[in-house]
């Protein structure tokens, strides 16, 4: 919760992210079956099989392993996966975090990472479901709060600018 931008998106939207969160919260502690997709920086672009570009897909399954820097991923990629997961077990019960890895230069060496393939069939091989702690309960409120003495501080500098923009016409005019 403490990212800027879901400061931002908190401050902005009526606490978006929390309530997100909270319908996440609700629907790993029901009976349902569920998947959850989250895509990293949707993209209009060619699927990465076209460009040669590896996928990733981050679940439970990594023990806490964060990912490696990541180049958003396409939205035919995103609907590949769906389409996938709307029978496939192995996906029960899963966040699944999906992006894709550019292909590998002098600077990179993403795709050397074990962790990402070129196909998603190979890696919902390696989803696991999700743990019933794995996504706690967040302190939304602090970082809104922050918001919120960021946007007093805006509006007092914008304030400021207009009273004396204001102060220096009426001048000139009286």
């Amino acid at each position: 919760p403490w990212n800027p931008i879901s400061v931002l998106f908190s401050l902005l939207l009526s606490f978006s992210n929390k309530w997100n969160r909270e319908g996440e919260l609700a629907l790993r502690n029901s009976t349902l079956d569920y998947t959850v997709i989250r895509p990293a920086g949707i993209k209009d672009c060619p699927r990465a099989q076209e460009t040669g570009d590896k996928l990733l897909l981050a679940s439970d399954g990594w023990e806490g392993k964060g990912p490696p820097a990541t180049t958003g991923i396409s939205r035919e990629d995103v609907s590949d996966l769906v389409a996938l997961s709307v029978d496939d077990p192995r996906v029960s019960r899963a966040t699944l975090r999906v992006s894709r890895m550019a292909r590998g230069s002098a600077r990179t060496f993403y795709r050397e990472d074990e962790r990402a393939a070129y196909s998603w069939d190979l890696l919902l091989a390696r989803v696991k479901p999700d743990k019933p702690d794995s996504l706690r309960r967040a302190d939304f409120g602090t970082p809104a709060a922050c918001g919120l003495v960021l946007l007093s501080f805006l509006l007092g500098c914008i304030y400021q600018i207009a009273a004396g923009i204001l102060g220096a016409l009426f001048r000139r005019v009286l």
